[in-house]
């Protein structure tokens, strides 16, 4: 007789959502391969050696009996039980007790499964399966004193459970504490971490030698790993499906947040938030208000305009300088703070690097302890100049920056900053930005097309053109969440700057011509110190598909909107 663990069933097959699995007339399965058998719906056929369906079953064995070792017919006393197959120990034996526990554990699990399974998405179930099936894991290897196998979860090793329970920032959430206003699912799940604690703790004393070592440190260590991935769960839980990001294939574009997450329904909620003050006032929600800060040298985005939203919450605020934000924000209680002020000009930077770095660096800084003082959100707009431009396709969040510009060096910076000095916070990368107020590339295209009748572009550096009314938007859909971590918000596309000019050309009916050029052969032209630009600079806003959902439009799209609003008086 050959008895199937759940490790060999992975081995055999995918083990799907319903799926048929054969196996021979001299196979069965272990309680625990049974269970996961169970949990996905997989049919068992018992197949002769001639082909034949013998029978459709799959019965399990029991837990204490191998074909070395059978199941003992000894009789016992209502306070004796099996320790093994072969000897008997009274019920307040430390074993017995532990195996108790895990009892416990595993009908608490099956709970949890029961009431959270139509409200998870799919990866989450299974994830909830494997935990089971790896309490069922602790039981089998005590009993037959089996070695643990080494604990995984889905796609996460062990190393990975324990590193997202350790470091939920790296999801953008904070720690969880149990409290009642996290609701239903996290109760639910937060019991559970604390029935497998116990199950440790049952452990400990079970396996204990005389000498104070432990007889079974492998069984505890399985639940101390199944304890963080409880903890984990509730952390991808609450994440969503931007935890998943790093597990989907790069090329799918198409993929949009599960329905099952909530933040799925942010976009229209953040519309009737922000622009219908009856909702607000049938709901009870005070109106989200917001402060933008703007200094002298901020872009376009620090004046950021959009025809069909006039209604909105903002109020202005202008400061000379970014290092002065702290004692002027600190008169104020405000929900949010939008810090759209930088150092932009991307060579005066490689020139004035004290500059640069009072206002890229400090300023953030000084802004993120003057947020966290108040207990304000705060929105930091970055760039996509903190990485190097080596990349081959559209760059992710969780891609590590390598910039190579002191104004990439700035804005990074800053961006550690606010990671370091502030709580609540979004950072929010964008790239190519264009807007109705300010200078930009949009402005620059059309004035020297008039001037000199056509336009000489590079043509080998590659980016995501972006409305600057797209980006706001996006930000403030962001505002009244609390999925906070870093973003890329740009528009969906890539082109070059010589398209991007093309197009501008086009769209604005000027008579002018479209030269392409070299990035070298622009420099050799240049009558000033031209500072390194990423050569591809698209950005994945991957981070916003799996949170409150890529609202960003196609960059041809964005910008045609844009001229149709356009008047170059403004």
């Amino acid at each position: 007789m050959q008895y199937l663990t759940e490790q060999d069933l992975m081995a055999r097959c995918g083990l799907g959502q319903g799926v048929e699995l054969h196996l021979s007339p001299e196979e069965r399965l272990t309680p625990s391969a049974q269970e996961l058998v169970n949990n996905r719906k997989i049919r068992i056929l018992i197949v002769s050696g001639d082909g034949r369906v013998a029978r459709d079953d799959g019965k399990a064995v029991h837990p204490l009996a191998t074909e070395e070792r059978p199941f003992a017919k000894v009789e016992k006393t209502e306070a004796q039980t099996h320790l093994n197959g072969t000897e008997m120990v009274t019920k307040e034996h430390p074993r017995i007790w532990f195996r108790g526990k895990v009892d416990s554990a595993i009908a608490a699990a099956i709970l949890v499964q029961t009431q959270l399974q139509p409200v998870l998405a799919p990866e989450l179930q299974g994830l909830l399966a494997d935990l089971r099936s790896w309490l069922g894991w602790a039981m089998r290897c005590e009993v037959l004193d089996e070695a643990v196998p080494v604990l995984s979860m889905g796609p996460f090793s062990r190393e990975a459970v324990r590193r997202l329970a350790c470091h939920p920032e790296e999801l953008g959430l904070e720690p969880l504490c149990p409290d009642a206003a996290e609701g239903s699912i996290f109760t639910l799940l937060n019991w559970l971490r604390a029935i497998i604690r116990e199950t440790e703790v049952a452990a400990a004393f079970a396996f204990r030698k005389q000498d104070g070592t432990l007889e079974r440190p492998d069984i505890l260590e399985l639940l101390d790993g199944l304890s963080n991935a409880v903890y984990a769960f509730m952390l991808l839980v609450k994440a969503g499906d931007r935890a998943w990001e790093p597990y989907k294939p790069r090329g799918d574009r198409q993929w949009t947040a599960s329905k099952s997450s909530a933040s799925a329904l942010i976009s229209e909620r953040v519309r009737r938030s922000l622009f219908s003050p009856a909702w607000n006032c049938a709901t009870g929600r005070q109106p989200v208000r917001f402060r933008v800060l703007k200094s002298r040298i901020a872009g376009s985005f620090g004046r950021a305009r959009w025809p069909s939203r006039r209604s909105r919450t903002w109020t202005r605020w202008t400061s000379q300088t970014a290092t002065r934000w702290l004692p002027m924000c600190a008169i104020t209680r405000r929900t949010a703070i939008i810090s759209c002020a930088a150092f932009t000009n991307v060579d005066g930077c490689e020139t004035n690097r004290e500059a640069a770095f009072a206002v890229n660096a400090l300023g953030a800084r000084n802004l993120a302890m003057a947020a966290e003082e108040i207990g304000a959100k705060l929105v930091h707009v970055s760039t996509d100049y903190v990485f190097s431009g080596d990349a081959a396709q559209p760059v992710w969040e969780y891609d590590l920056p390598a910039p190579r510009s002191v104004y990439g060096k700035t804005k990074l910076l800053g961006e550690q900053y606010v990671q370091q000095f502030c709580t609540h916070y979004f950072i929010v990368r964008t790239a190519w930005l264009y807007g109705y107020a300010g200078n930009n590339f949009v402005k620059t295209m059309l004035r020297l097309a008039r001037q000199n009748g056509g336009v000489t572009v590079v043509d080998d550096q590659l980016g995501n053109p972006t409305n600057a009314a797209d980006l706001a938007h996006e930000i403030l859909n962001l505002l009244v969440t609390k999925e906070y971590g870093v973003y890329h918000c740009t528009g969906e596309g890539v082109c070059s700057w010589c398209e991007f000019a093309a197009e501008i050309i086009r769209l604005s009916g000027i008579p002018a011509t479209v030269t392409p050029c070299t990035t070298e052969q622009f420099i050799a032209g240049a009558k000033k110190q031209i500072a390194p630009r990423p050569a591809y600079s698209a950005l994945e806003n991957a981070m916003l598909k799996a949170t409150i959902g890529n609202e960003m439009r196609d960059w041809k799209t964005a910008l045609a909107c844009f001229f149709e609003n356009y008047k170059p008086e403004e």
